[in-house]
């Protein structure tokens, strides 16, 4: 199934105006991305050390579902949160295919030569 990263930044514009009412939003998004993690709908995720924004990877069985499940994080998160995802290949998915890509260049390359 394809994996996605998924980066996050907080827009300081839309923060709440005190502490108190940030440090709270802060622990919202923290149990939001723990409980998806338990439920198995994050693979792993992380924040930045200085509080600005984070990350999460997921599965997905195409970019069309990754893009709902995103829709309910913005809903929820709204504009306070931007969010960059990317489909990102493990190294053993990268490993294949940059070798059928060298496989099909040589095999590119042989067919060429013995061409009239």
């Amino acid at each position: 199934m394809p994996k996605f990263l998924i980066r996050w930044q907080t827009d300081t514009k839309y923060c709440p105006p005190t502490p108190e009412e940030r440090e709270k939003l802060e622990l919202a998004t923290l149990e939001a991305d723990y409980a998806a993690l338990r439920a198995g709908e994050i693979m792993d995720a992380g924040r930045y050390v200085d509080r600005t924004g984070g990350y999460s990877i997921c599965e997905a069985p195409s970019e069309e579902a990754m893009f709902a499940s995103l829709q309910g994080w913005t809903q929820k998160f709204g504009p306070l949160v931007k969010f960059d995802v990317k489909q990102v290949l493990t190294i053993e998915e990268a490993l294949k295919s940059a070798r059928e890509v060298v496989e099909r260049r040589k095999a590119a390359s042989q067919q060429n030569k013995q061409a009239p």
